[in-house]
């Protein structure tokens, strides 16, 4: 998995994680986190916390700041599925053919998402077009609650997986 990112509007929450990791380890699936250092994703990314916690609550693996960029490339090749936000992680998840589940919310999939087969949409059911009116200038999600990323089911992602894997 990759949950940084350089907006927080695009972050999913780190309970949302949580759920999805606990429940993919309790289908014997090892799950892995690919991302830069924490001290670098404090200054440019804002998930460091949350990875940190989301790290001491499950049996994640942490991969963070331990390959070089080709070498995350021939992991994620390696690797039987990717679940990402909206990153540079995804794209080259996508490059390298591997089948991956990308969470789109609050960033534009008919603008960013890689059209290949094997790279599989995790979007809400409730539409909010806050960002795109803002023409994505904003940091953080615009409205009190942040339903784009939180209307995108760990329940729902974990099935994508599972079915992508097969």
């Amino acid at each position: 998995i990759a949950t940084g990112g350089t907006r927080k509007a695009k972050l999913w929450s780190t309970d949302s994680w949580i759920r999805l990791v606990d429940e993919l380890t309790r289908s014997s699936i090892t799950v892995g986190l690919l991302g830069a250092a924490p001290a670098i994703q404090r200054t440019a990314y804002g998930s460091a916390d949350a990875e940190t916690e989301i790290l001491a609550a499950t049996k994640l693996v942490d991969l963070r700041d331990t390959m070089t960029l080709p070498e995350v490339a021939g992991a994620l090749k390696a690797a039987r599925g990717c679940v990402t936000i909206d990153t540079g992680i995804m794209h080259l998840s996508a490059a390298v053919e591997t089948p991956t589940i990308a969470l789109f919310g609050a960033s534009p999939s008919e603008l960013w998402a890689p059209k290949v087969p094997w790279l599989h949409l995790a979007q809400p059911r409730a539409i909010c077009t806050m960002c795109r009116d803002n023409r994505f200038l904003n940091d953080g999600c615009l409205r009190e609650q942040h339903v784009c990323m939180d209307g995108i089911s760990p329940a729902e992602v974990a099935d994508l997986v599972r079915s992508s894997l097969k």
